[in-house]
């Protein structure tokens, strides 16, 4: 797929989601002035076609469902996400596999060195621990905490503060936020469920709910893992 279209289909797909929230609105509207019931079924966002990468997983690597989220360490909204994503791993153990993206966004001045300490503590085999760690800790995001929790996680501080200095974490951070901006993102969280986009704060019943279909999917012989290329 073409940048261009990536990031045409991604415009297409927010259109469709505001549309289709308005739609919404309206018919719950009109359906209470007439006191009937409207059912119609919203229109099914494109598939997104991303590019594999060296990020930190969670899962069988060939699951039928790959969860792909594009995140933000210092994003309010991100933070709010960690529970329902934690549920939803302990609900499909087997069925999932959980892809985490950095895209720190300009206006977070701590979202990039956050995203660098993560990336450092991936490569020593810790980055669940030191994500949830570091969203506990957000707001308060700063040099002397990325070291402390590295300390809290039981990392090998010399190696980790090596990680930092080398350029290596930099490198692997830059490399998703210029993935994020190609296919045309612009906030965070963002999630794709095998290549299916949902932007923005997702309960755990909408997770679900795209997951279930996505099973379902395959299980009548739908595409599999459509959220990445095949490495």
């Amino acid at each position: 797929m073409s940048e261009e279209r990536a990031k045409q289909d991604i415009k297409i797909a927010l259109v469709r989601e505001r549309a289709s929230l308005a739609l919404q609105r309206l018919l719950e509207r009109l359906s209470r002035e007439a006191n009937v019931s409207i059912d119609l079924r919203p229109p099914e966002p494109p598939r997104i076609e991303l590019t594999a990468g060296d990020d930190p997983e969670l899962g069988p690597e060939r699951a039928p469902v790959t969860v792909v989220e594009l995140a933000d360490f210092e994003c309010p909204v991100c933070k709010e996400s960690v529970p329902a994503l934690k549920e939803l791993r302990r609900l499909y153990p087997e069925q999932v596999r959980f892809v985490y993206r950095d895209f720190p966004l300009a206006a977070h001045p701590q979202a990039r060195p956050a995203a660098e300490a993560a990336q450092c503590a991936h490569e020593q085999g810790q980055f669940w621990a030191y994500h949830d760690a570091l969203f506990g800790q957000a707001p308060e995001l700063s040099a002397p905490a990325y070291v402390k929790i590295a300390e809290r996680v039981q990392l090998n501080t010399e190696d980790f503060a090596a990680c930092l200095r080398s350029g290596r974490a930099a490198a692997a951070v830059a490399k998703d936020a210029m993935e994020a901006q190609r296919i045309g993102l612009t906030g965070t969280p963002t999630f794709f469920i095998n290549g299916r986009y949902l932007g923005g704060l997702q309960s755990l019943d909408a997770l679900r709910d795209a997951v279930e279909k996505e099973l379902a999917s395959a299980l009548n012989g739908g595409a599999l893992r459509q959220g990445e290329r095949e490495r």
